[in-house]
């Protein structure tokens, strides 16, 4: 066997999976996307609207629909976040007892920064109803 065949073969089987890789990553990425789209959040029916490609006839007559529920949508995933976040809080008071001092410092900074996290997303969501 000639060695310098054998590198290339080897350069050439290396770029052929990396692309296939690069190929199937993309498409899973783009299946992902739209599964993503479907899932209760505000703007995530005109995610669909727009991958269904409606004329603008018919993107006229959902519109009234998608105005309608926004406001339903973001009522929902509310609601779902306080109590989540009530069952979250009650889990770590229950922990915290048996964090050190450093760990229960550490997990105050988490909490707080998650919190304004929370705040600002509230913040950007309210907005984009205005």
């Amino acid at each position: 066997m000639n060695p310098k065949l054998t590198v290339a073969e080897m350069t050439a089987l290396v770029v052929a999976c990396f692309s296939i890789a690069v190929i199937a990553g993309f498409n899973v990425g783009q299946a992902h996307g739209m599964a993503a789209s479907w899932h209760d959040r505000p703007h995530s029916l005109e995610k669909v609207m727009m991958a269904l490609r409606l004329p603008a006839e018919q993107m006229a007559k959902a519109e009234p629909v998608i105005a309608v529920a926004h406001p339903r949508i973001y009522a929902i995933e509310s609601d779902a976040r306080k109590k989540k976040r009530e069952v979250i809080q009650n889990a770590l008071s229950q922990i915290r007892p048996i964090l050190t001092p450093d760990q229960q410092m550490k997990l105050d900074e988490l909490q707080a920064a998650r919190e304004d996290l929370h705040s600002a997303r509230d913040k950007v969501i309210e907005a984009s109803f205005r």
